[in-house]
């Protein structure tokens, strides 16, 4: 049987005297007869059994009891006659009936016993389990009885006062903060009283005698007439959530602080578009009085309408429960709002910014785009760094980026600048860019960059760095300017001033070197009369002379290009003199080139230019073009009338003032061409393309000298391989052009002893001079200066003649003689002498006069027939 587990007696003793008992009552049997109720005897033996051990052991002691009733009726002696057999089986049988009453009833009291027992060890185990799960947790638990005195506390609630559970319950009161105490029993009395659950922050002491908060509650269990049986509490360090709250509470003060202080306006409508929330921008806005929290309605005069722009938007997010962002011009305060809405379950979230300035300063903008597009200035702004390598990127570039550059605004955007940088680029330009960049500082400069398709482009730069409100440098602005044009222009200002200094040295020069040569030239004249031909002396001084014309030509050509020479410009038909120079002129290209003129159909006006300088400015050409083409070509000559102006303007030439017309001559050659480099010094003296040896460098000089002189223009075109266009602008006359008669120099005759007045500074010239016309038969006066000739010719004295120098030192020059001379003397004869003509340029004679000029160096014949004409003109 299942309550009948236990078999083992609990006490041996009881055990012992059981066994003893029934061997005695058995025993007794044995002697005494049948009719004694023995079997009663065995019931004390039961109980004693169910004390001793009950369960198996009690049903065994009930058997062998009930075994031995029925042994002992067997064994014992028979009854007294007479003695009723029933009566005995009767006692017998009453006396088993007794046993196992005996036994049903300890046994059931054993079997409810035992379930009890079983229920409390379960019970006590459920409670074991239940304290170890509650010690684990991190919460305190606690009971307490009806009465409100604690019974019971969690493992962790014992650790967390430091002492022990008994400890803690007899003291719990203790725990209590002092400033707590009073109202915590209170309440805790209070729920007491009426059941109601307990629910109350304490502190409460830890082991080291801080106070930490706790969340105390507690509620009553209740039995099935509701009588509270006890009280289940636990307690919450809640200390990090109180932490939390208070964080909770400092930051939801600090947000509501910052929404009032916001500058812009911020409020919160619910569905009725009644204010929620307004901070106090919105209420000032609005015109509200009243706290943020104050309920006031969003429509109204000086607010919204449900039918204006914001009432629309306000309904429109509340029904589409959809965000709006729109701007729009809020008339009662005459502001611009930029208006944002977030639908909220239960209203709208609404955010006014005034962007009023914004506008305006968007317009401003938009404006200054719309300026910055259509100026021609490049502006770039980039990022402020890098500065080394790859450099800053472009933001921002204009429209004249994409005009000068050829790049597009996507090409350029995230680039840097260098993009424009190229070959010829100054590195120490962009060195010094580099070094104000770095120190932060505005810099201006110009740089040679280069456009999209190669062609080089300068730009002068004004580069300034930006800096935010905080002064931190975030961009450079950087204004470009095309000089390119002023580039060009400013070197052929250069070159022109370059040549024009050039010009007076070689002027300066050429004069000096004249005065030598007629001293040089005179003189062997003189010596060639007194020397016998064909002797040695007169082969030296042959050699000399042709040393001296070399010279004479050098400075010729010195002279041409500084525009110092003396011209004798006359009509010419310029188709004509091309005519008569074709020979000369195909004999300087040789067998392997041809010449071809193109004569256009209309005539031709005539050009009033020094005849021989012009043939020798074409032959100059002529030769140039011939080394330009060693494998031959052609040289190709045309010519036509042109406009003074327009024929100016299209070649941007530096012509003559006050000429109306030209003749436009080109002369072109199929020849190598010319590079860039070797353009811009063409026309300087002695510079040459040629090989070494082969070039004096003078002929294009000189006839740029001359042409410059005469009131025209060359202008030259060319590239490497495509050989070379010269542009002439001749200065045109409508007069017919004269006849060019090769004049044949009068018979030399001796003089007579007229006088001749001698004007000359350099006194080598003036010796050569007096002593030719003296041997001539002429008588001379000399003068070293102006002021002395001028003073002779006022004088009385006998002059037959006035030959004067140009330039003469001092204040007054030889035109100021002749001058005078024509004043105080109007019928002398004048012969003036020239190496240059000074600073202008001496185109005939400078005097304004008709007297014949001498071109220094002269010969001694030269000397004789222009005097010889001189005092015979108009005989």
């Amino acid at each position: 049987m299942t309550n009948m587990e236990a078999s083992e007696p609990r006490s041996w003793v009881l055990a012992v005297t059981v066994y003893s008992g029934m061997g005695l009552i058995l025993a007794t049997e044995l002697v005494t007869q049948l009719g004694f109720a023995h079997g009663f005897l065995y019931i004390p033996l039961v109980v004693m059994a169910f004390y001793a051990g009950g369960g198996r052991f009690l049903a065994l002691v009930t058997a062998l009891v009930v075994a031995a009733i029925w042994v002992g009726f067997l064994l014992s002696p028979s009854a007294p006659e007479g003695f009723p057999l029933g009566y005995v089986l009767a006692n017998r049988l009453g006396a088993t009936a007794a046993v196992l009453a005996v036994f049903f009833v300890f046994y059931y009291h054993q079997s409810v016993f035992e379930q009890e027992r079983r229920r409390l060890e379960c019970l006590r185990e459920e409670r074991a389990h239940y304290e170890q799960i509650v010690d684990l947790m991190p919460i305190q638990v606690w009971t307490s009885r009806p009465d409100g005195e604690l019974d019971y506390i969690g493992g962790q609630f014992a650790q967390f006062s430091g002492a022990t559970k008994e400890g803690f319950l007899s003291a719990w009161r203790d725990t209590l903060h002092p400033d707590d105490r009073a109202p915590t029993l209170e309440h805790w009395g209070r729920s007491m009283a009426t059941g109601e659950p307990y629910m109350r922050e304490v502190r409460l002491r830890r082991a080291d005698g801080k106070y930490i908060w706790h969340l105390a509650q507690a509620l009553p269990v209740k039995s099935a007439d509701g009588a509270i049986q006890r009280w289940v509490g636990l307690a919450i360090d809640i200390t990090g959530l109180r932490q939390l709250r208070e964080e909770a509470k400092a930051l939801d003060l600090r947000l509501q602080d910052t929404v009032e202080s916001i500058t812009d306006a911020f409020f919160t409508v619910n569905g009725e578009y009644w204010l929620t929330y307004a901070n106090f921008k919105a209420r000032s806005l609005l015109g509200l009085p009243g706290g943020p929290e104050e309920a006031s309605s969003i429509w109204g005069k000086g607010r919204f309408s449900p039918s204006d722009p914001f009432g629309m938007q306000f309904r429109r997010a509340m029904r589409r429960g959809e965000a709006v962002t729109f701007q729009a011009h809020f008339e009662p305060r005459g502001v611009c709002l930029d208006v944002r809405i977030y639908p909220l379950p239960d209203g709208l979230t609404v955010y006014l910014l005034d962007v009023t300035e914004e506008r305006k300063q968007q317009q401003e903008l938009k404006l200054l785009r719309a300026a910055i597009s259509r100026i021609n200035d490049i502006v770039l702004i980039t990022e402020a760094e890098p500065i080394e390598y790859p450099g800053p990127r472009i933001i921002f570039a204009n429209e004249a980026f994409e005009r000068r550059t050829g790049y597009t605004l996507d090409e350029a955007i995230g680039n840097t600048p260098r993009m424009l940088q190229g070959p010829g680029t100054q590195p120490a330009e962009l060195r010094r860019i580099r070094r104000a960049l770095e120190q932060w500082r505005p810099v201006r400069a110009e740089l040679l960059n280069y456009t999209k398709s190669g062609e080089e482009l300068w730009l002068e730069l004004d580069i300034v760095p930006l800096a935010d409100e905080t002064g931190w440098f975030t961009h450079w602005v950087s204004v470009e300017r095309d000089v390119t044009a002023k580039r060009a222009m400013e070197r052929e200002l250069m070159n022109a001033q370059r040549m024009e200094a050039t010009g007076r040295l070689t002027g300066g020069l050429a004069h000096d070197f004249n005065n030598l040569l007629t001293v040089i030239l005179g003189n062997v004249d003189r010596l060639e009369e007194h020397v016998t031909r064909g002797s040695q002396p007169a082969r030296l001084l042959r050699v000399i002379e042709q040393a001296a014309e070399r010279g004479r030509n050098l400075t010729q050509s010195l002279l041409a290009f500084a525009r110092r020479q003396t011209l004798m410009p006359e009509r010419l038909n310029f188709q004509d003199l091309l005519e008569e120079m074709r020979p000369i002129l195909e004999a300087s290209l040789g067998q392997r080139s041809r010449l071809v003129t193109l004569i256009p159909d209309e005539a031709v006006l005539p050009v009033h230019m020094d005849r021989s300088q012009l043939e020798s400015a074409l032959l100059n050409l002529a030769f140039n073009a011939a080394d330009a083409m060693p494998e031959g070509g052609v040289l190709e000559i045309g010519m036509r009338n042109a406009d003074g102006d327009a024929a100016v303007g299209a070649l941007d030439a530096d012509a003559g003032d006050g000429v109306s017309d030209f003749l436009l001559v080109t002369v072109r050659d199929t020849g190598t061409g010319m590079y860039p480099d070797e353009l811009d010094r063409i026309f300087e003296p002695f510079f040459s393309g040629k090989a070494t040896g082969q070039g004096s460098g003078l002929g294009l000089s000189m006839v740029f000298g001359f042409l410059q002189q005469s009131g025209g223009s060359i202008h030259v075109d060319s590239e490497p391989g495509s050989g070379t266009t010269f542009t002439l602008l001749l200065p045109a006359s409508s007069e017919p052009a004269d006849s060019y008669v090769e004049p044949v120099p009068d018979v030399l005759e001796k003089g007579w002893g007229q006088v001749i007045l001698i004007v000359e500074d350099h006194p080598e010239i003036q010796e050569l001079v007096a002593g030719i016309l003296r041997e001539a038969g002429f008588q001379t006066r000399e003068a070293d200066d102006a002021d002395t000739a001028i003073e002779i010719l006022r004088s009385d004295a006998q002059l037959d003649l006035l030959l004067c120098d140009v330039v003469l030192p001092g204040c007054l020059s030889g035109t100021d003689v002749v001058a005078q001379a024509c004043e105080v003397r109007p019928d002398l004869p004048i012969v003036m002498a020239s190496g240059y003509t000074g600073d202008e340029p001496m185109v005939g004679n400078p005097s304004g006069s008709s007297a014949p000029v001498l071109r220094k160096p002269y010969r001694k014949a030269q000397l004789l027939t222009a005097i010889h004409q001189a005092l015979h003109k108009g005989v």
